[in-house]
């Protein structure tokens, strides 16, 4: 072979090692970026309890919504149990340990943090069943009105909004700030019955039927409530992805069915349409709660 013909062969050669050495650099980053993204952590509040059910479904719709983003989301308890105020504290504080609370609205809860304005249990947690002693199931019979309801004393956790909705309404209410301990004050005749949410109530009694407690069977205690997913102000993507994920579960009714299959059986079960409904008013239900937005409301079986 020439020389000539040997020169251009090495030039050619060293021109194919420089094009795959530049395809290869300017592909890594895109490579990095399908296949090593980096998950961003979450921290939520740890239940007060190992075996509070209250929390699961919000964490399943949670983990439902985050799912149809791209960014990538890992959901982690705090190190602590904590409840309703101290992890609200945690999260308005820089840097507190705490990314996202799911609680019920407030006037001053939406003052303090940016809500997500879509009821993640359809506000269920509006329609209160009473847990009573089994000493005395009769016990709320007489009740046909708000003003019935005055005679008696309902017991509720001490940094609850319902609280204030309750007294709001002229309605007597014993406070306790462990939650376990309301049970008690029921059984104990302390107080007369322990309104619960058509969501929570079932796991409720059975985790608590040595205890003499049962479901009242007359009544049904109803107002407006929502329960939403809560961030840091400052946390604006994470607000616009939990809203973007938890719009296109409902519009592909992936949450509908995640719904049903959590609480279907439950909301059959507590024969709403048998019970006399006492109407409430909430004063503390923010101006800008979706009460328009008929699909993301359950409403009743007449």
């Amino acid at each position: 072979m020439s020389l000539i013909a040997t020169q251009k062969k090495s030039i050619w050669t060293r021109h194919a090692i420089v094009l795959v050495m530049i395809f290869l650099i300017s592909a890594m980053p895109v490579f990095a970026e399908q296949t090593s993204a980096p998950s961003t952590v979450l921290f939520y509040p740890r239940p007060e309890i190992n075996d509070d059910s209250r929390g699961v479904f919000p964490l399943h719709v949670l983990q439902l919504a985050l799912s149809k983003v791209t960014t990538k989301y890992t959901l982690t308890p705090t190190n602590s149990v904590m409840d309703q105020d101290r992890a609200l504290l945690q999260m308005e504080t820089p840097n507190g340990g705490m990314d996202v609370v799911w609680t019920m609205t407030s006037i001053d809860r939406e003052s303090r943090f940016t809500p997500i304005r879509i009821p993640i249990d359809k506000g269920l947690i509006g329609w209160r069943l009473p847990i009573i002693s089994q000493k005395d199931p009769e016990k709320l019979k007489p009740v046909f009105s708000v003003n019935d309801l005055k005679k008696f004393i309902a017991c509720q956790g001490h940094d609850w909004p319902d609280t204030s909705i309750l007294r709001a309404n002229g309605l007597r209410v014993m406070v306790d700030p462990h939650y376990q301990n309301l049970f008690r004050l029921v059984a104990e005749a302390q107080a007369d019955y322990f309104p619960r949410s058509t969501l929570e109530i079932w796991n409720e009694l059975d985790a608590h039927k040595t205890e003499g407690l049962m479901l009242d069977p007359y009544l049904v205690i109803n107002y407006h409530a929502a329960m939403y997913f809560f961030v840091n102000k400052s946390n604006q993507k994470l607000a616009d992805d939990i809203t973007k994920g938890f719009e296109k579960a409902i519009a592909d009714r992936s949450f509908e069915r995640l719904f049903q299959s959590e609480y279907g059986e439950k909301i059959r079960k507590a024969n709403l349409s048998s019970r006399r409904l006492i109407h409430i008013e909430n004063p503390f239900l923010p101006a800008a709660t979706p009460i328009n937005r008929k699909e993301l409301w359950f409403i009743p079986p007449h």
